[in-house]
């Protein structure tokens, strides 16, 4: 089984090499906005493993009508004789295919499309693979003059990194993490003074008298979009109740309108607005995941507005707070304190803070092995992350995740120099806070927590640990024995909120990482392998810990639902809501 598995997709011209391609809005011209629609949102309801979208035969087939056989089939044929492997729909084609339709300007009476319509949107389509195509011969030149040894893995980073967030992931998981991040924070801003007025302005601007009625309120929406069975479409029928006024209310401030500015840079308007009103009283996803994302992703940004614009005279550092005090403060220290229950020694950032300078944030051991903890809730623009370009990504996440030059010349650790510091001083014993470590009797593992999907990217770690491997060297030369020291690990916080049973009753989180470092340091190429198969091998040696995790934990049969959902859903739904 391969863990990495890059689908390209098909362009204009390699379909039709001889045809000079019109404007997208030319080729959309035809056809009600309604329906366009629809085949958008339809496009988009793909599955994202083992989908039919995936099998051109069939995508031909639901696109063309029965007048349009014969071009299907001459289609079909130019992409069988070619021998491509490649693929016509995905996910950032269809979305940017949604926001052209949505921002089109069509006479509504067209009772019937015109079966050219349909050929024309197909080419539609197939201009915008080819401008992503474009976008991925970027990455490619970006990495050329990169050492060998980065070269092949960062190539493959900046062609999936943009896009890797919206077409590989599993929509049940996130949504329990999502689920458990919000009950979070909603707690949190409900218990902290500086916080306290922005969650009030949130609540009424949905008329909602607490968070747990928004809770209520905004779950069952995101219920259709939980069923990964099925390529479907998904709507909202709002129910004529005595609600039904409140609850339309509700639902349209997070509904796309036809006034709406639709921001492009990465689909940041149709993440904020993920739904679409059909008819009164009935609403469609534009896309499950942005539906999901918004129980706490979208709900952090929503807030984040609020505090801009009512909060403009006495705003406060949002970013700030949430990142110290609630990413790393409850998040990861609760995700830990869930996991190690019986830790011999565990040390958060805020009682670090002060007695250690350049502290990290997190110090915990368990009998001879000592995880390190950084914590990094960080995001890097949509312009920035959908550039492909490793030039623009390197100084990103060096300036974030490395180190920073002041303006006197001096470098400002970050988290892989804090860890690379810290380690010194348990090598130089100037670590006093733990009385019973024996440093040459344990395993340091370092680790830097992420806390937003779109790096669970292969390459990502890679990266990160190269620079660590560089600095670890520099220990090596001063004289410490670093055989001792695991890889740098990436871990999503979500992997540790979601598998927070598994970690506590079947398998430690230390243990985990060792077979996750074994698996990506050891040799999977055979002899009898053909190129492909040894490419996807050594592209398996670049996943994420996250997909590591997941694939152990579903083969292992160690999954198990956190014990905040089972407590809270109660509380929110009855039994047969949340069936």
């Amino acid at each position: 089984m391969s863990y990495v598995n890059i689908k390209e997709v098909l362009g204009f011209e390699e379909l039709f090499p001889n045809e000079y391609p019109l404007s997208i809005r030319e080729y959309l011209k035809g056809g009600t906005k309604n329906k366009m629609l629809d085949i958008a949102s339809y496009f988009l309801g793909s599955k994202s493993f083992n989908s039919k979208f995936n099998d051109n035969k069939k995508v031909l087939e639901i696109i063309f009508g029965n007048k349009n056989n014969e071009f299907s089939r001459d289609v079909y044929l130019k992409i069988a004789q070619s021998g491509s492997n490649k693929i016509i729909i995905n996910r950032y084609s269809s979305l940017m295919l949604f926001e052209y339709f949505f921002q089109l300007e069509i006479e509504e009476n067209v009772e019937h499309i015109n079966p050219d319509f349909e050929i024309n949107l197909f080419k539609a389509y197939l201009v915008i693979n080819s401008e992503f195509n474009k976008k991925n011969k970027m990455a490619i030149s970006s990495v050329l003059g990169l050492d060998s040894e980065l070269k092949a893995p960062m190539m493959l980073f900046c062609m999936t990194y943009p896009v890797a967030d919206k077409t590989n992931f599993e929509i049940i998981p996130i949504w329990i993490t999502e689920f458990i991040k919000a009950i979070y924070f909603f707690q949190f801003l409900e218990n902290n003074t500086k916080t306290k007025i922005i969650l009030r302005e949130f609540l009424n601007n949905f008329d909602c008298l607490n968070w747990q009625i928004y809770l209520k309120k905004y779950l069952p929406l995101t219920l259709p979009a939980t069923d990964y069975k099925n390529d479907l479409v998904n709507d909202i029928v709002v129910e004529k109740n005595e609600d039904y006024i409140s609850n339309i209310n509700f639902i349209n401030k997070l509904t796309i309108q036809n006034n709406d500015e639709l921001i492009n840079s990465d689909f940041l308007t149709l993440r904020s607005k993920p739904i679409y009103e059909i008819e009164p009283g009935k609403y469609r996803i534009i896309f499950n995941l942005f539906v999901v994302e918004k129980i706490y992703k979208g709900l952090y940004f929503m807030i984040k507005n609020l505090n801009e614009e009512y909060l403009k005279n006495n705003g406060i550092n949002l970013k700030s707070i949430i990142g110290l005090k609630f990413s790393e403060q409850i998040l990861l220290s609760r995700a830990l304190e869930n996991i190690y229950i019986k830790a011999a020694k565990v040390l958060t950032g805020k009682e670090l803070d002060g007695k250690i300078p350049g502290a990290i944030d997190y110090y915990l051991r368990h009998g001879n092995n000592i995880l390190l903890f950084e914590s990094k809730d960080f995001l890097i623009t949509a312009e920035k992350k959908l550039s492909f370009d490793y030039k623009i990504y390197e100084k990103e996440f060096e300036k974030i995740l490395y180190f920073t030059t002041k303006d006197n010349g001096k470098e400002k650790p970050k988290a892989i120099l804090q860890l690379i510091n810290f380690i010194r001083k348990l090598y130089k014993k100037e670590f006093l806070e733990d009385n019973d470590l024996i440093i040459s009797k344990v395993k340091i593992f370092p680790i830097v927590v992420i806390h937003d999907r779109q790096f669970d990217v292969p390459g990502f770690n890679f990266l990160l640990n190269y620079w660590f491997q560089e600095e670890l060297e520099i220990l090596q030369e001063e004289g410490f024995k670093i055989k001792n020291v695991n890889k740098l690990i990436v871990v999503n916080i979500d992997s540790l909120l979601y598998n927070q049973v598994g970690l506590r009753n079947k398998i430690h989180l230390h243990e985990l990482l060792v077979l996750y470092t074994k698996f990506i340091s050891q040799q999977h190429i055979s002899k009898f392998m053909s190129e492909r198969e040894k490419n996807h091998k050594e592209m398996d040696k670049l996943i994420p810990f996250s997909t590591f995790v997941n694939n152990y934990f579903r083969k292992n049969k160690f999954l198990s639902v956190p014990p905040i959902v089972k407590s809270f859903l109660p509380v929110l739904f009855s039994d047969k809501d949340v069936e």
